[in-house]
């Protein structure tokens, strides 16, 4: 065996491992939330409950705020330590997601202040206090992970988070049993949030950067990074979190607050379908952009096209499982005879949504590699048109909402797959790549037609 092909075995043993410890950590972060809620809701009174809760659910608001950088510094930081503005770049980064962090530390604290009556909550002010600056805290940190995941130690980094994971929820559920206020508990929260972002910055410094701690912000990195990055990706991130959650938005207006309960249920089971592309997308994303142009080209595109089919299995798989397995999880969340017709006529096209959205996950990871931010952009907006457009024609049923998640899914799927193709020049590379997704699509549709008819009947 030569040391070339040794090398590859081996490159691939690390992504393999990097893909299954972060999917580890997905699933037990799950089930700690799960576990910390039960805990919870038992230690506290309704109101205190109340607050941890949103707590909770604002942490999705996150992947809204980090405006995709954390995507970009996987990229950005593949190249290796020798390039020799590196640490600068580091140092743009860090100043953009500073700014973030701030803005969202003030917007959490105004809408905290203003949900939460402040007689509702033993310790209000320095509770909201300690929410802002817990979510604010975690900001940072995800760019930190994304530089770890870019020099490809992804493995290091699921450790990291689910070590991290397990002290947060293991000890907040401990302290709401001792103490049974919140904010003793969402104190525990910004603890183990500080010494997340501390550790993190040091093992990124230190380990990756060769501790250039002293290193300015050059201005014009901090522009180039603001106007050829930030700029086109927060339109992304913007526009595709307002895809994802415009028909539940909708949905909240026009429909019974018991149906709202069952339709968000069916779409927050169907999103475990995309956990496997997500992890695999992340870890594909660093040699991606390693192999850029040139003689590795054909490199790029057979890494692509393996991932591609292997996620596309896979998510395909979960989805029939999953509904055909509907009835089981009806039973598990307990829904009633009402709202187990609004979930069963929703789970369907929700799992759809899903799969479409993690099949064209290797396919983001692609674009991202070249650098083809407005390209994202585009696509998500397309997509939010397509909701839009449909809210305004389609009925305000549960089963017509939740087509539109399908129809932006396949938007956006078809325009990133098009970009692709026009990138490549439509040559063979390109039919190449096109191949996996017809593929992907071939290998599934026959097996989730069959399981929605099934679901559906």
């Amino acid at each position: 065996m030569g040391s070339r092909e040794l090398r590859a075995r081996l490159a691939n043993r690390r992504v393999l491992a990097g893909v299954a410890g972060a999917v580890a950590q997905k699933i037990t972060s799950a089930v700690g939330v799960m576990g910390l809620l039960a805990v919870l809701s038992h230690a506290l009174d309704a109101a205190s409950f109340g607050l941890v809760s949103l707590y909770l659910s604002f942490q999705l608001v996150l992947s809204v705020f980090d405006l995709g950088l954390s995507t970009s510094a996987s990229r950005d930081f593949s190249s290796g330590s020798e390039e020799p503005l590196q640490s600068g770049l580091m140092r743009a980064y860090e100043s953009w997601i500073g700014l973030l962090a701030v803005i969202l530390f003030g917007l959490i604290y105004l809408i905290f202040s203003t949900t939460v009556s402040a007689d509702a909550v033993q310790h209000h002010h320095v509770a909201t206090l300690l929410v802002a600056a817990s979510l604010a805290l975690e900001l940072p940190t995800r760019l930190y992970v994304g530089i770890i995941i870019g020099r490809d130690r992804q493995a290091t980094s699921a450790g990291f988070l689910m070590l991290a994971d397990l002290l947060r929820w293991t000890g907040a559920g401990v302290v709401a049993a001792k103490s049974g206020q919140a904010v003793y508990v969402l104190a525990w929260q910004a603890f183990v949030a500080g010494i997340s972002l501390a550790f993190l910055s040091w093992y990124v410094w230190r380990v990756l950067l060769a501790g250039r701690f002293r290193t300015p912000a050059r201005t014009h990195l901090l522009l180039r990074l603001g106007r050829h990055t930030l700029a086109p990706l927060a339109v992304a991130t913007l526009a595709g979190g307002a895809r994802l959650y415009a028909d539940r938005v909708y949905a909240m207006r026009v429909m019974p607050v018991e149906d709202v309960g069952a339709y968000v249920t069916a779409f927050t089971v169907a999103g475990g379908v995309a956990l496997v592309s997500t992890q695999a997308s992340a870890a594909l994303l660093p040699r991606l952009a390693r192999h850029n142009g040139g003689h590795q080209q054909p490199i790029r595109i057979a890494l692509f096209k393996r991932v591609n089919r292997a996620v596309g299995v896979v998510t395909s798989c979960l989805a029939v499982c999953l509904l055909l397995a509907a009835d089981h999880v009806l039973i598990l969340f307990g829904l009633g005879a009402e709202r187990s017709a609004v979930f069963t006529a929703v789970l369907p096209p929700a799992v759809l949504a899903a799969a479409a959205a993690a099949w064209g996950g290797p396919t983001y990871s692609l674009i991202v590699a070249e650098g083809r931010y407005k390209t994202i952009a585009a696509a998500n907006l397309l997509g939010l048109a397509a909701v839009c457009a449909g809210m305004i024609a389609m009925p305000s049923s549960p089963l017509g909402i939740a087509c539109l998640a399908v129809l932006a899914a396949v938007v956006v799927l078809v325009v990133l797959v098009s970009a692709l193709w026009a990138g490549f020049g439509g040559s063979l590379a390109g039919r190449q790549v096109v191949s996996a997704h017809v593929f992907t699509a071939a290998s599934a549709s026959m097996a989730l037609a069959h399981a929605v008819f099934r679901t559906i009947i």
